[in-house]
């Protein structure tokens, strides 16, 4: 289990039952924006919080 807090409402999660894509590249090799979003040092695997519906970010440093 790793928790992860949504920045929006605060509610702590599961990171790891959270729906996050696997893959969040296009076939083209470009990041695709609808799966991944820039945390500051790269792109990352987002999905909605399912409480407010805002984006949650999986910070690949923060998984085990």
């Amino acid at each position: 289990m790793y928790l992860i807090s949504c920045d929006s409402c605060g509610v702590v999660l599961d990171g790891n039952k959270l729906p996050f894509p696997s893959d969040i590249y296009n076939d083209d090799g470009s990041v695709n924006e609808h799966a991944a979003s820039w945390d500051g040092n790269g792109f990352v695997p987002k999905t909605k919080c399912p409480v407010c519906g805002e984006e949650v970010l999986k910070r690949i440093s923060q998984t085990r």
